[in-house]
């Protein structure tokens, strides 16, 4: 037996944590990638940015490096 309860999960479960563990970063990108639309919408208009002319539209998700 395992001296603490921890270490026996782990050494029980490791395999599967590591699954989860690569699937929530997985998800992690899409999440914060839809913050990007709400943040347009209200910080465009309040810095007088966005649609300067009748017509004009703005893109959505652009990615910057």
């Amino acid at each position: 037996m395992e001296p603490s309860l921890a270490r026996y999960i782990w050494t029980h479960t490791k395999k599967q944590q590591l699954w989860i563990l690569v699937i929530v970063l997985l998800s992690m990108i899409p999440y914060f990638m839809s913050f990007d639309l709400p943040k347009l919408i209200v910080n465009g208009p309040i810095q007088g940015k966005g649609f300067e002319q009748p017509g004009a539209t703005q893109p959505f998700m652009r990615l910057h490096y």
